[in-house]
């Protein structure tokens, strides 16, 4: 197994991020079969990947662990993983 971790940074409500990374989520689950269940500010995301994203204030805390097989595209995911929910957060 291999984790990623990643801080990013917002300045949206914490409600509004919410919403922009579960539209992310859901994109995420129709393409490759993501899954998430939120716990007040904190997404349980399960499938290829599993972990936590929390929202904070003014951060993104993402914490998951990747298994073998996709432990050899662990730098793709990483930058697609940040890419996205930054571009949700840009919305």
């Amino acid at each position: 197994m291999s984790n990623i971790t990643l801080n990013i940074e917002h300045n949206k409500s914490i409600e509004k991020a919410k919403i922009q990374i579960q539209e992310y989520l859901n994109a995420a689950d129709n393409i490759i079969g993501i899954k998430s269940e939120w716990d007040n500010n904190i997404c349980h995301i399960s499938g290829i990947v599993d972990g936590t994203i929390q929202i904070l204030s003014n951060s993104i805390q993402i914490n998951i662990k990747i298994g073998l097989l996709p432990k050899i595209f662990k730098n793709q995911i990483t930058k697609k993983l940040q890419h996205g929910i930054q571009k949700a957060l840009n919305k």
